[in-house]
C-alpha cells in the first residue's frame, strides 16, 4: 500500500504538549510513528507578538476567545495555505479550530463545534460564559462559515458518535463523510486494586482546571451534604485549579492538590474509589476514559457524549439539569454498589488496550484513505 502523505495542521498552545488537553500531540505522535504515513507538521499558531495584539483587540471587541475574530482566522488560514502549498501531500488534517481548506482533500478532527455552542448558549452563559462571548451576530456568522467549510471538506473525524450524529442532524454533513475515530489515553493510569480496596468506598476524586464548568462546586457541596447527613466519612481530592476556587478555607475533608502534572494525576487513581465530574459542558472528556482504565467508577452528566464514555457498567449519570442533590444521591449510590465496582475493575484492562492513540490513528488513516479514493 502506498505511503499516505498527510499535512497535520494545528494551532499549538504554549507549551505544545498542553494543546487541546494533549490530544493534538497524542494524535500527531501516533500518526508520525506509522510506517505507512509520511506526516508533515503545519504550525498554524500565531507568533507571540501577533497573538498578544489580537488578544487585546479581541477582548476590546467583545470576544471571549480572540481566536474567533476575523483577523485571527484570516491569519491562520493564510499560514496554513502557504505551508500546504509548499508540500506534496495527499490530504490535510485540520485539528480543533483549524478549519482551513487548503487545496488537497481536507479532514477536520473535532469533538464539538460552534453550532453546539450556540444550541447550548443558555447553559454556557451561566457556567462558562467566556465560551459564548461574541460580538453581536458573530456567532451566527461563524456557524455559517463553519457549515460552508464542512460542505467543501472531504470529511470530519469525530471524537464521538454523539458529535457525529450532531453534524448530520444539525449541520447537514452527509453521513458518509463523518467518521467516528475517538480519542486516546495519554498514558496508562494506575489501577484501583479491587482485591485490597474492596467493592465500595467513599474517597472521591475531582479533576478539572475549569472548576465551575466541570461541576467542581457541585461535588464539594454534595460531599459536604453526605457527611452532614451521616451517610459516611466521604473525602474529596480536588485537582486542577491553581488556587482554592471557593469562598472560605479548604474544608478539612478536602485534599486540595491544585495544579498537578498529568503523569502524577495518572498515579492518583489507585488511591480513590469514585471519580466525580458532573460537568455542564464536556464535548468529550478524556478523563472519563482514564477513570475507566483505572477501574474507578465515575459520575458524569447525561449530556453530550458522556453516556458513551460512562456506560452503566462503569458509573452513573445525573440528569442534564441535575444539581447538588442529584450529585449527592449518585455518589452515595455508587459508593454502595458492589457490582459496579466489580464491573468497572473487570473492564479496565480492555479500556487500557483499546483506547490508545495508536488505535485512533488506525481509524484516522482508514477514514482518510476511504475519503480520497
Amino acid at each position: 500500500m502506498a505511503t499516505l502523505k498527510v499535512a497535520y495542521a494545528c494551532a499549538w498552545w504554549r507549551p505544545v504538549a498542553t494543546t487541546w488537553s494533549g490530544s493534538s500531540a497524542g494524535m500527531m505522535r501516533a500518526l508520525d510513528a506509522r510506517p505507512d504515513v509520511d506526516l508533515r507538521r503545519v504550525d498554524a499558531q500565531h507568533g507571540i507578538g501577533a497573538s498578544t495584539g489580537m488578544a487585546v483587540l479581541g477582548r476590546l471587541r467583545g470576544y471571549g476567545n480572540w481566536k474567533s475574530s476575523s483577523p485571527s482566522r484570516q491569519l491562520t488560514d493564510a499560514r496554513v495555505r502557504r505551508r500546504v502549498d509548499s508540500l506534496d501531500v495527499d490530504a490535510v488534517v485540520g485539528v480543533g479550530d483549524v478549519e482551513t481548506l487548503a487545496g488537497p482533500p481536507t479532514f477536520f478532527y473535532q469533538d464539538a463545534n460552534l453550532s453546539v455552542l450556540r444550541a447550548h448558549r443558555d447553559v454556557l452563559e451561566e457556567h462558562a460564559p467566556a465560551l459564548v462571548r461574541f460580538p453581536s451576530g458573530r456567532l451566527d456568522q461563524l456557524v455559517a462559515e463553519q457549515r460552508a467549510a464542512y460542505a467543501a471538506a472531504a470529511g470530519v473525524l469525530s471524537f464521538s458518535q454523539w458529535f457525529a450524529d450532531w453534524l448530520v442532524e444539525h449541520d447537514g454533513v452527509p453521513r458518509d463523510r463523518v467518521h467516528v475515530v475517538g480519542g486516546g489515553l495519554h498514558g496508562p493510569p494506575a489501577q484501583r486494586a479491587l482485591e485490597t480496596r474492596g467493592p465500595g468506598g467513599k474517597s472521591v476524586l475531582f479533576v478539572g482546571r475549569e472548576f465551575v464548568r466541570k461541576g467542581g462546586d457541585l461535588v464539594v457541596a454534595a460531599v459536604e451534604q453526605l457527611r452532614a447527613s451521616g451517610s459516611g466519612d466521604f473525602t474529596l481530592t480536588v485537582v486542577g485549579p491553581p488556587k482554592w476556587p471557593l469562598p472560605g478555607p479548604v474544608p478539612e475533608w478536602v485534599d486540595f492538590r491544585g495544579e498537578v502534572p498529568a503523569g502524577e494525576v495518572r498515579q492518583m487513581w489507585a488511591d480513590h474509589d469514585i471519580f466525580a465530574m458532573p460537568t455542564w459542558y464536556e464535548p468529550y472528556g478524556l478523563v472519563f476514559l482514564e477513570a475507566r482504565a483505572a477501574g474507578v467508577p465515575a459520575l458524569g452528566r447525561a449530556a453530550y457524549c458522556m453516556p458513551e464514555l460512562v456506560p452503566d457498567s462503569a458509573g452513573k449519570l445525573i440528569a442534564p439539569e441535575g444539581g447538588v442533590d442529584a450529585v449527592a444521591e449518585q455518589l452515595l449510590a455508587i459508593s454502595e454498589d458492589c457490582g459496579l465496582f466489580v464491573s468497572a475493575a473487570e473492564e479496565s484492562d480492555a479500556v487500557r488496550a483499546g483506547r490508545t492513540w495508536e488505535a485512533v490513528a488506525d481509524r484516522v488513516v482508514r477514514s482518510i484513505r476511504d475519503g480520497i479514493d
